[in-house]
C-alpha cells in the first residue's frame, strides 16, 4: 500500500476512533455469518484468503460500505468469470511484497528456443499493487449461500488452548490479563461475561498476548498500544475463523491509546495487522484445521495479475473513506 494510501487509511482510523468507533468490528444487525465472513476476505478465482494489512484493509472496506460478500478479484479475474464491474464503480488497493525477480539468462529452452528465466533474490523485497473489487461491484456474480451461524465452534476453540499447553487461571482476578513473568494468563470466572462469545473473544485476545513471549514468536511492538492492537486484530481473526460473533467494549479503554500510536506512526497499524496474522497462524497450528495456510506459505505465484490492467486500474483508483454504521 503506498505511502500516501497508509497515511490518508491512518487518518481515518484515527477519527473513527476517536467517535469511539471500532472500523474492523462488525455490524452485528446483519447476519452474523455474514458479518463474521467480510473479516475472512478470499479470492474466488485462486482460492485463496487475504492476509495481513490486506485482510483487514478489505474487512473494513466491506463493513463501511455494507457489503455482505467476502469474495475480491481483480478486473481481469473477473472476466475470467465472465462478470463484469459495474459501471462507474471504483476499486480498493491492495499490497503485496515480491521477494525474488526474474532474471533471464543466457540459456534457451530447447522445447521451446525461448531464453530461460531463474528466479533471483532481492536485497530488499519489492511491494507491488492491485485494484480489487468486491463480489457486490459486478455483475452476474453467483451469489454465495450463507448458512446461518451457530456458536459451534466453542469445542474448537478450547481443544486449541488445551494443545498450546498455555497456562490458565480462573476467577482469580476480575481483568482478564497475561502476566509475563508468570507465562500465565489469568481470566475472570466464564459466567462473569456477558454472553459466551464475548468471553471466547477475549480469551482468543489474551492467547495472542501468549504468542508473543520469548520462545514463541519473542514479539517486541516497543509499545503496549501496538501490543494491544496486534491482540485486537488476533482475536478479530480467529473469531472469524472459528465463526464466533464478538464485540469487546472493553477495548474502548485501548482506543486513545491506539490512536496516539496510530497518529504517531503511520505504519504501525499495518505492522499490527501483519503481526495479528503470524500470531493468528502461531495459534491456529494447534488445530487440526486442514483448510488452514499460514500466512508464511502463501506462494505468490498464485496471485495471477495482468499487471498491465491493473496499472491503468490504478489511475481510476478510490481512496476509500470509513464511515460510522
Amino acid at each position: 500500500m503506498s505511502k500516501e494510501l497508509r497515511e490518508n487509511l491512518s487518518k481515518e482510523i484515527v477519527n473513527q476512533l476517536s467517535l469511539g468507533f471500532k472500523p474492523w468490528e462488525p455490524d452485528w444487525s446483519v447476519s452474523s455469518a455474514r458479518a463474521v465472513s467480510v473479516m475472512s476476505p478470499l479470492n474466488p478465482t485462486t482460492g485463496k484468503r487475504y492476509r495481513g494489512g490486506n485482510r483487514v484493509v478489505l474487512g473494513m472496506v466491506a463493513l463501511a460500505r455494507g457489503y455482505t460478500d467476502s469474495r475480491w478479484m481483480t478486473f481481469n479475474q473477473a472476466k475470467k468469470l465472465e462478470v463484469s464491474v459495474k459501471k462507474g464503480e471504483k476499486g480498493t488497493t491492495i499490497e503485496y511484497w515480491s521477494f525474488t525477480k526474474s532474471v533471464k539468462t543466457d540459456e534457451t529452452d530447447p522445447a521451446t528456443g525461448k531464453p530461460v528465466y531463474v528466479n533471483k533474490k532481492l536485497d530488499r523485497p519489492c511491494p507491488f499493487y492491485a485494484t480489487v473489487f468486491n463480489a457486490q461491484q459486478m455483475t452476474s456474480m453467483p451469489e454465495v449461500i450463507v448458512p446461518d451461524l451457530k456458536i459451534h465452534s466453542n469445542d474448537a476453540i478450547e481443544a486449541m488452548v488445551a494443545a498450546s499447553g498455555a497456562v490458565l487461571e480462573f476467577g482469580m482476578r476480575d481483568v482478564p490479563c497475561y502476566i509475563p513473568s508468570q507465562d500465565l494468563i489469568s481470566m475472570p470466572a466464564k459466567e462473569s461475561f456477558h454472553d459466551t462469545e464475548g468471553y471466547y473473544a477475549t480469551l482468543l485476545h489474551e492467547m495472542a498476548h501468549w504468542t508473543k513471549a520469548s520462545g514463541r514468536m519473542d514479539r517486541d511492538m516497543k509499545t503496549y498500544a501496538a501490543e494491544e492492537l496486534v491482540a485486537e486484530l488476533t482475536s478479530v481473526y480467529l473469531c472469524s475463523d472459528f465463526g464466533v460473533s464478538y464485540k469487546l467494549d472493553k477495548h474502548v479503554s485501548y482506543i486513545g491509546d491506539w490512536m496516539e500510536a496510530i497518529d504517531n506512526d503511520k505504519n504501525v497499524f499495518f505492522r499490527a495487522a501483519a503481526e495479528a496474522e503470524k500470531s493468528s497462524d502461531y495459534l491456529m497450528q494447534f488445530t487440526n484445521n486442514p483448510d488452514y495456510v499460514p500466512m508464511n506459505e502463501i506462494d505468490l505465484s498464485d496471485f495471477t495479475f495482468d499487471f498491465d490492467s491493473i496499472s491503468s486500474l490504478m489511475d481510476e483508483e478510490e481512496t476509500f473513506s470509513i464511515s460510522p454504521k
